[in-house]
């Protein structure tokens, strides 16, 4: 009896980490800021605005949040996008199955919300996620 209340205890905890298995709802982003000169911006606070879009570069907004972060040594640069202070729409509603996405970075050197454009680059694939899909 105490035998089997172990296993299912233990297959009732087992259960529940499948049940938080999820994948976060954030990536990685990180660049390097530079004046127009291009000088790396050291150890300078800035604004930055991210926005995913659908379809095109410059297609429909799914999401868009800003962040405020502070340049190292290099100019470096890092955030979890999906973590920032949210503007528009919701990181989890993107509809990442469909269609092609792209990232817009916008950026304000002087720390507020002034933002200037960096441009738009398409979001690929990690290899983990090729490796997934075959599955």
């Amino acid at each position: 009896m105490k035998r089997q209340l172990l296993l299912a205890t233990v297959a009732f905890f087992l259960s529940l980490g499948t049940l938080f298995a999820q994948a976060p709802n954030k990536f990685n982003y990180q660049g390097i800021a530079r004046n127009t000169a291009g000088q790396a911006l050291a150890n300078q606070a800035l604004g930055l605005q991210l926005s995913i879009r659908t379809g095109t570069a410059n297609g429909t907004l799914q999401f868009q949040e800003t962040h405020t972060v502070t340049t190292n040594a290099y100019g470096l640069y890092k955030v979890e996008v999906g973590t920032g202070t949210n503007v528009s729409g919701s990181i989890s509603a993107v509809t990442w199955a469909t269609g092609s996405k792209y990232m817009q970075v916008e950026i304000d050197p002087a720390g507020g919300t002034n933002y200037t454009s960096l441009g738009n680059t398409e979001l690929l694939s990690v290899p983990y996620a090729l490796y997934a899909a075959d599955g």
